[in-house]
């Protein structure tokens, strides 16, 4: 194993050194304070670090930034602009709020949502078509469309708040154009409260 690590500059993941070697993690804890430590002390890069560089290498081959751009350290509790219309009283800032618009505009837009999951794509939908069909629907949520680094060939539609990255051959569905900053979007039900009201005032 050490003479494969030295060959690629990885090391194993943690289960393949002990598969390889039959050593439990207690024989490697007397003298490392974890795996990575051990990996680090023998000179080699991680697993992750391997993974980190394929997914780089998978945006440079779409032509996207290798540095999708952060919002702020993840830490730090900020908001977006406030809209209104929905119980989200803030746009979304990452992905997990792009999610939750999404799931509150979901039926307005003419959407039925199936199922939302942790793996690629996020989610599974219908849609309704323009010949009145439904049809079903394969949907990845992202921030921004620069970051999605996926094969495109796996999902259909992109929902994201932000549509920054163009041609990456998917739909991409952009919540961002919903609501005007200057004049936020709202729910019929609001308009519809506002011309009683305004026709009551007049009578």
């Amino acid at each position: 194993m050490h003479a494969l690590s030295r060959e690629s500059g990885y090391a194993p993941t943690k289960d393949e050194f002990r598969r390889a070697t039959g050593l439990s993690h207690k024989a490697y804890l007397k003298f490392f304070g974890c795996y990575s430590d051990l990996v680090a002390r023998c000179g080699y890069k991680s697993y992750a670090d391997k993974k980190r560089l394929a997914k780089l290498e998978r945006r440079r081959a779409m032509n996207l930034p290798l540095d999708p751009p952060t919002i702020t350290d993840r830490n730090e509790l900020v908001f977006g602009d406030p809209i209104r219309g929905y119980d989200l009283l803030h746009a979304p800032t990452n992905e997990q709020g792009v999610v939750m618009l999404f799931g509150m505009m979901a039926k307005k837009l003419g959407f039925l949502i199936e199922v939302v999951r942790t793996g690629y794509p996020d989610c599974e939908a219908k849609r309704k078509c323009d010949d009145g069909l439904w049809r079903r629907t394969r949907v990845e949520f992202e921030y921004a469309t620069s970051r999605f680094d996926h094969d495109p060939a796996g999902c259909d539609l992109i929902v994201c708040w932000d549509d920054d990255a163009k041609n990456l051959g998917v739909e991409v569905l952009e919540l961002k154009k919903f609501f005007d900053k200057e004049a936020p979007a709202q729910t019929p039900a609001q308009t519809q409260d506002q011309t009683s009201g305004a026709a009551h005032a007049a009578a």
